[in-house]
């Protein structure tokens, strides 16, 4: 090879290989979000709150996210089988399932708080025990927050369903006894109901839950930089409205 071909080659292969190295040695910064159904907060046509709330801040960022939405018990699967990079929710049952060192969250979204609900007039549950023998509702999935606290000796009947609205909808109709679902997601709902405010059965909060790597660590760590200065700011008040629980 003659030495002005050889020089030839390097001044035009070096920067293409360099360039193929830089590209591929880049962070994807698309982000792939499962959506699981809550009622008020996220919602299929993304007008939920946690929906407005991840979109002003993730604006604010170098990422953008793809965000699919399903059923609760369906998002959970989906995080579970590494079809995403994130999800909305599920972070105490995700650390059960897969190990605390396994999931990285972001700054909260909000609270959440569940109860016993029962029909408007009826008598509230006060206490656990009376919830013997009762016919009781739950969304598909999130029956893992409260089930633990719920002996076998009561003898209930735990029926899953798929929306808050069906759920109040069987309570009226005098299918279910009982409903167990969380606030705020049920707080349009509350003049149809009763509960005991002091019968908490779970208590956490929402966040951005993801698999622990290096991408989703680093886009986290951005996304909560903006998320908590619109905390500060007064802004997920103003974009929750009643809906809003301060944490």
């Amino acid at each position: 090879m003659s030495k002005c071909l050889y020089i030839f080659l390097v001044l035009f292969i070096a920067p293409a290989l360099s360039a193929d190295t830089l590209d591929t040695g880049s962070a994807n910064t698309e982000i792939l979000i499962a959506a699981p159904s809550l009622s008020h907060l996220i919602e299929k046509d993304g007008s939920g709150v946690y929906q407005k709330l991840f979109r002003r801040a993730i604006q604010k960022t170098p990422y953008t996210a793809k965000e699919t939405f399903y059923p609760f018990k369906r998002a959970l699967l989906e995080f579970e089988h590494n079809k995403v990079d994130c999800t909305y929710s599920y972070t105490e049952v995700l650390e059960e399932l897969l190990g605390k060192k396994a999931i990285i969250t972001s700054y909260p979204l909000g609270a959440f708080i569940f109860h016993a609900f029962t029909r408007k007039n009826a008598p509230a549950i006060d206490n656990l025990s009376q919830l013997y023998n009762l016919t009781i509702g739950g969304i598909n999935g999130q029956e893992q927050y409260y089930q633990s606290i719920l002996s076998p000796e009561l003898k209930y009947d735990l029926k899953l369903i798929n929306t808050d609205k069906q759920g109040i909808e069987m309570l009226k109709l005098k299918r279910l006894d009982v409903f167990l679902a969380a606030l705020p997601d049920v707080n349009p709902f509350l003049h149809e109901l009763s509960y005991n405010k002091d019968l908490v059965l779970y208590k956490s909060l929402d966040r951005i839950t993801c698999h622990n790597t290096p991408k989703n660590q680093t886009f986290l760590k951005a996304l909560s930089t903006q998320l908590q200065t619109m905390k500060e700011q007064g802004e997920y008040k103003a974009i929750a409205g009643d809906l809003y629980i301060d944490f």
